[in-house]
């Protein structure tokens, strides 16, 4: 994989993740209201012949109208349920991409690079607090900039 690629699949990580979790719940909402929409159409089949009792064969422009705008619906539903599976599957090969990727990394090196890339932190910020955090020791910005670059190396490698 290409370095540019990379770092943009590394900075968009977050922002994936979240629409990940957004497409997912916009999906079952989708779904929820395509059931909704089969049961309301047995409901206003089922009412208009039975209202109309001499003329049980045949159902109303009415309901026949109701009928193709229900059915009408139920297709852009299913449509937009397509383009959002679509969706979803992009934004997760994306972030496992990322993951699998981040595996490959010491620990160390792991934290770092999401300090920086995923988190937006700078090298001096990583050196004095998130370096300090994990190991209780500091280390200078050329050091952090030494180890993002070698694991850059590393999972660009992959």
């Amino acid at each position: 994989m290409v370095k540019e690629e990379l770092v943009k699949l590394l900075r968009s990580y977050n922002e994936n993740k979240s629409k990940l979790f957004i497409r997912k719940r916009e999906k079952c909402t989708l779904e929820e209201a395509l059931k909704d929409n089969i049961i309301e159409i047995k409901i206003t089949k089922n009412h208009e012949l039975n209202r109309n009792k001499k003329v049980k064969t045949n159902i109303s422009d009415n309901v026949m109208a109701t009928l193709i705008n229900e059915k009408n619906k139920r297709e852009e539903i299913q449509e937009r349920i397509k383009n959002i599976e679509n969706e979803i599957l992009l934004l997760k090969d994306k972030t496992e991409e990322v993951d699998i990727r981040l595996r490959g990394l010491k620990y160390k090196e792991r934290e770092i690079i999401k300090a920086y890339y995923i988190e937006g932190r700078s090298y001096e910020d990583i050196g004095n607090r998130v370096y300090f955090s994990l190991f209780e020791q500091t280390r200078s910005a050329d050091t952090i900039k030494k180890t993002i670059s070698k694991a850059m190396d590393k999972i660009q490698k992959l």
